[in-house]
C-alpha cells in the first residue's frame, strides 16, 4: 500500500479501501471495502507495518 498523501489522514476506511484495491489488482478478485475485516496487524524488522484483512467468501 502507498502512504497518504500530504495532509492525508490514513485511516481504517482508506487501508480498508486500498487492500480492496490491491486485491482486484493482483487477483482480480472484488470484494467491498465495508466486506473486509482487519484480522491482523505485525511490525516489520524493517519497521514495515503489515496488515491482514479477511474477505468473505466470494463466488
Amino acid at each position: 500500500m502507498e502512504p497518504p498523501r500530504n495532509g492525508a489522514v490514513l485511516d481504517e476506511l482508506a487501508l480498508a479501501g486500498q487492500a480492496a484495491r490491491e486485491l482486484a489488482e493482483e487477483l482480480g478478485i472484488y470484494a467491498a471495502v465495508e466486506d473486509l475485516q482487519l484480522r491482523v496487524v505485525t511490525r516489520g524488522e524493517n519497521g514495515s507495518i503489515d496488515l491482514t484483512y479477511l474477505a468473505p467468501a466470494l463466488p
